[in-house]
């Protein structure tokens, strides 16, 4: 906001950007579902879910989201964003789901049906660097096809099936 001479205000307004849906996971359906923007904040309830978004749950998610709640860390928005920057960028793999088992672990579901299990207890980068060398070196496209997880959580070793 900025008064300038002459009794005139300039207010800038910049709407929120929706980066993922967060949803409430109750049994086997998804339910009360919002727009999360990048630092982790509730700001829209959705009606229907929409396919141009990751989507978000946590395995014990008790409380009661409101519209202005931080339900997602913005280290672990971060963290899911990067991921799929590199799949999409250098492999042209979507992230389609993430599961958020705890405060530290992260079940990120592919496009291609296969899982990366992540932490954030220690460098992303790291996870990624190991992510890229095995898709790069290893797991060939051919193989993707039957992959069922990369795990990636352990700081000097990646197991993959």
């Amino acid at each position: 906001m900025k008064k300038k001479l002459f009794q005139t205000l300039n207010i800038n307004v910049k709407e929120r950007e929706a980066i993922v849906i967060f949803c409430n996971k109750v049994e086997q359906s998804l339910e009360n579902c919002y727009f999360v923007d990048k630092e982790g904040i509730a700001f829209e309830e959705l009606k229907d879910l929409q396919n141009d978004y990751i989507i978000i749950t946590k395995e014990t998610m008790d409380e009661k989201v409101s519209l202005k709640d931080q339900v997602i860390r913005k280290d672990v928005i971060d963290a899911i964003l990067k991921t799929q920057k590199t799949l999409k960028d250098n492999y042209g793999v979507d992230v389609k789901e993430v599961l958020i088992q705890n405060q530290s672990r992260l079940d990120i579901k592919t496009s291609e049906k296969w899982q990366i299990y992540l932490t954030t207890d220690f460098n992303l980068d790291m996870q990624i660097t190991k992510l890229n060398l095995l898709l790069k070196e290893e797991i060939t496209e051919e193989v993707r096809k039957k992959l069922q997880y990369i795990d990636l959580r352990f700081k000097d070793r990646a197991y993959y099936k």
